[in-house]
């Protein structure tokens, strides 16, 4: 009985893990192979070069692997709210930004960054 239970829990186990690895293999591929068809129509829509936004993206990318040894000594020792929040924090900001930028407005009122009474 405590076999079947023990085989229960590793089936349980596996899909668990493949239901999780699936959506985090898509999501990398997405965002990788995004380098490869965006440059063009985002370098349009930006008045920028094909240059430009390919070095953005391997910037982007260096700096991910830089971090990441770092990042995941921190998460190992003090646990993931902190990083958690500031990287949620910080990709909040940035988008806001990026969106004011691409649809080129000022930020709204009350924004975090744009009202410099807050």
């Amino acid at each position: 009985m405590a076999a079947a239970a023990a085989g229960d829990h590793q089936h349980e186990g596996r899909v668990l893990i493949g239901g999780l690895a699936a959506p985090q293999t898509i999501g990398y591929g997405t965002c990788y192979y995004a380098g490869a068809v965006l440059p063009t129509p985002l370098a349009a829509e930006l008045n920028t070069s094909t240059a430009s936004v390919t070095g953005a993206f391997t910037a982007s990318i260096l700096t991910r692997a830089a971090l990441a040894v770092p990042v995941g000594r921190w998460l190992h020792r003090r646990g993931g709210r902190t990083p958690m929040t500031a990287g949620s924090a910080t990709a909040a900001s940035l988008d806001e930004a990026a969106f004011a930028v691409v649809i080129n407005t000022t930020p709204p009122h009350g924004s975090c960054w744009g009202d410099p009474n807050l």
